[in-house]
């Protein structure tokens, strides 16, 4: 058995799954984005804690 595939139905298709290829794409760079803003503040905080805990017999 054959089966016709419409060529307007299979172009629809194709600009469907571009355009939602183009969402997740934007979405992965968005958090991406958001990664590394996360990693910077957990830098910061990090380096805020060193500097603010004694070290040695200061030490609690």
């Amino acid at each position: 058995m054959c089966s016709v595939t419409n060529i307007n139905t299979v172009k629809i298709q194709r600009a469907m799954d571009e355009q939602r290829l183009g969402k997740v794409d934007a979405q992965i760079k968005d958090a991406e984005n958001a990664l590394v803003i996360l990693l910077h503040h957990r830098k910061e905080l990090t380096k805020r804690l060193g500097q603010d805990n004694p070290t040695g017999d200061d030490a609690a």
